[in-house]
């Protein structure tokens, strides 16, 4: 049977008060009384009440956690982490490109590697059924193209920012970021000092690796030129010298 107002109001005389937020409500049909808690929950006793609001308490009361500086140590760690997978991949396209630069750079005709990373961008699969799997490729293919892009770019700012004054011709040939297999027995050293000697070779291997490096961005350029969209004014210069 439940209680009528007077009831409820007696209730409280047994110790228990309504919790905050609560409030009493009266049927208009039946006369009849009940609590209702904040989040709409009804119930006929104080005591009910009480044990409802304290329910709902916990259930609002954030969870408990670790201390503070054992969150901040799982954190450095997956950042750590992070930073090493990028470092890694970062320095697997560094040697993917400079592999590329050595080919370019190395052969007379480029036009299979064009076709070769054109096939690997445009064309399709055989069915339906590897479409998806055929976009997804294509779109992998063209991202790890931008990468390569990028990192030829750097590869060439880096070289054009050689100091050959400052340098011997050891510390340029180590600030160029792969071997080119350069031959200097084209440089006639007899006629020459050897100081001479030595600032023509650096230059020559410094202009020799840049373009090795516009060579290859030449290969990426023509299998889409898309690639090197974001490049433009960086390599207007090198193209109007």
């Amino acid at each position: 049977i439940s209680p009528k107002a007077d009831d409820l109001q007696v209730s409280s005389a047994s110790g228990f008060t309504l919790p905050d937020g609560w409030r009493t409500e009266v049927s208009t049909v039946t006369g009849l009384s009940s609590f209702v808690s904040p989040t709409g929950k009804k119930c006929l006793s104080l005591m009910e009440a009480n044990e409802i609001a304290k329910n709902e308490l916990e259930k609002l009361a954030p969870p408990r956690s670790t201390s503070t500086s054992s969150i901040l140590k799982k954190i450095n760690h997956k950042n750590n982490k992070n930073n090493i997978l990028t470092e890694q991949y970062e320095n697997q396209i560094c040697s993917i490109t400079s592999q590329i630069i050595e080919v370019v750079h190395n052969v007379s005709n480029i036009d299979w590697l064009v076709e070769l990373l054109k096939g690997m961008l445009f064309n399709r699969g055989d069915g339906n059924k590897n479409k998806k799997d055929d976009i997804k490729r294509k779109e992998f293919v063209f991202k790890r193209c931008e990468k390569l892009v990028n990192s030829c770019i750097e590869f060439l700012l880096t070289i054009y920012e050689i100091n050959d004054k400052d340098s011997n011709e050891d510390e340029v040939s180590s600030q160029i970021p792969f071997n080119l297999h350069h031959n200097e027995k084209s440089i006639k050293k007899s006629s020459l000092t050897s100081s001479s000697s030595s600032s023509i070779v650096m230059q020559t291997n410094r202009a020799e690796a840049m373009l090795a490096c516009i060579e290859t961005l030449h290969v990426f350029c023509k299998a889409n030129p898309i690639l090197l969209m974001n490049h433009i004014e960086t390599l207007l210069p090198y193209l109007t010298a």
